[in-house]
């Protein structure tokens, strides 16, 4: 009998580039490392008898009940973290080398910029969606960003929508001050309708003058955002403000500028807190605070946009196994990730991290809490401990615990027949007690003057 419900590692490899549709662009998908990350991998047969052992007991519950779990053999940490690491590498980046991922090329991927290898498509608006406006109150109208906004290098960014502090709906507000600003919209073809440059409107408001809030455009012809150029601030400038009231304004980007990204910070720390919203798109020809008039604009959101998101993925991932309590936590954290694919990204993470996707069976969680371990108390007594290293990939033997001060002459000979061996000066004693051994920076094989020492079998029982 087969107990336990996993399923095969690569089947949830599979599984995740199914379900999220997953887009190569390159004929044939090439991958690196899958094998020694999870353990399974088609046409890797480690022996005739494939990946698993039949009659495999895994510790814990299952084995105590002498039952069996085949698929269990792959459970040991590396490959637990390995097969982890991958599936979010490739939520986050594509197919990617980045974060223990399994693509080919060295990583080069950013939060915001995925890789040419290919990606997972399912659901994602498009990050060059033009710009228009955002109204901060998010894909679930209950605060977020309207769209793909990103940080310097497409890294990930300070900006977060809150609450209004004067007023309803949601803003945007940086709890994190950024001298160069790290909040970049996407690309915005600088023309309006009538062909000529945009002006960008806006509401402003601080608790304090001279909060740090600022405003500017960067040049989308340039490869990264660090080259802000700031229109309105509220520093000494004194270009904003709003002495604790919403004002409005507007600034141009100039008709040189083919294609621009709109920039938007907090540069003052300690200083006070400063608050955007309404950022929008308009025509115009100046930079100014006085007689502007920012509309409001329909959120384009939708409510429990978050839960309908949920529900899919859940359908598609854990075939709809997915508890309540697990639902509820993951759109929670949907919503306060800020855009709709940023959520998406988040959901998909923590979906990957839970039970019904690395089994098949249908989950039962319980209030109940397990009992808590105690160490029992020290008897005082000397002993020797074994301390069992798990291991993933290769090891150079003799570099992990090597001799060090031996009457015996051991490092001598140490030295003598490894012609890698490390100067006494670049290790690191260990040894309390005997004669010293050290450990260099290495994972490796253990080789000790205590090893020369006679043991009796009494020293293994005390």
């Amino acid at each position: 009998m087969i107990s336990g419900s996993l399923r095969e590692p690569i089947l949830k490899v599979m599984s995740l580039l199914k379900s999220m549709d997953f887009v190569s662009n390159f004929p044939i998908i090439a991958t690196k490392g899958i094998m020694n990350d999870i353990g399974q991998m088609p046409h890797e047969f480690v022996s005739v008898f494939s990946f698993f052992l039949t009659e495999f007991k895994p510790y814990g519950r299952v084995g105590d009940a002498t039952l069996v779990s085949p698929e269990a053999t792959l459970l040991d940490m590396p490959k637990i973290t390995g097969l982890l690491n991958g599936l979010t590498s490739l939520v986050k980046y594509g197919l990617s080398d980045c974060q223990g991922g399994w693509g080919f090329r060295y990583c080069a991927e950013t939060q915001y910029r995925t890789s040419k290898l290919g990606e997972l498509n399912f659901n994602k608006t498009s990050s060059q969606t033009e710009f228009t406006f955002d109204t901060f109150e998010g894909p679930s109208l209950v605060g977020g960003l309207d769209n793909n906004w990103v940080g310097s290098y497409f890294g990930p960014h300070n900006g977060k929508a809150t609450s209004n502090p004067i007023g309803y709906g949601h803003v945007l507000h940086f709890p994190t001050a950024s001298w160069n600003g790290d909040f970049y919209s996407p690309i915005i073809h600088n023309a309006d309708s009538d062909g000529n440059a945009y002006v960008v409107k806006f509401r402003y408001m601080s608790d304090i003058n001279r909060a740090g809030g600022c405003i500017g455009y960067v040049d989308a012809s340039r490869s990264y955002l660090n080259s802000q150029q700031w229109a309105l601030c509220d520093d000494w400038s004194n270009g904003l403000v709003s002495n604790g009231n919403w004002i409005q304004c507007q600034f141009l980007v100039p008709t040189e500028i083919e294609n621009f990204h709109i920039v938007v910070g907090d540069r003052s720390s300690p200083g006070g807190d400063a608050y955007f919203d309404d950022i929008q798109l308009a025509s115009g020809t100046e930079t100014t605070c006085t007689g502007v008039l920012v509309p409001k604009k329909d959120p384009p959101g939708q409510l429990n946009y978050a839960n309908a998101v949920v529900d899919r993925l859940a359908t598609l991932l854990t075939a709809g196994r997915l508890e309540a309590k697990s639902r509820e936590i993951i759109v929670h954290a949907f919503n306060e990730a800020g855009s709709a694919n940023d959520g998406l990204r988040l959901a998909q993470e923590l979906i990957l991290t839970s039970a019904e996707y690395h089994t098949t069976s249908i989950t039962k969680t319980t209030t109940q809490l397990r009992n808590e371990f105690n160490f029992p108390p020290s008897t005082g007594k000397s002993y020797r401990a074994v301390i069992y290293l798990m291991l993933s990939g290769g090891c150079d033997s003799f570099n992990l615990i090597t001799p060090h001060t031996c009457s015996n002459g051991l490092f001598e000979s140490y030295l003598g027949k490894l012609k890698s061996a490390k100067n006494q000066d670049k290790l690191l004693s260990i040894c309390q007690h005997l004669e010293s051994f050290n450990h260099f920076y290495s994972i490796s094989f253990i080789q000790t003057c205590a090893n020369k020492l006679p043991l009796q079998r009494i020293d293994f029982f005390q």
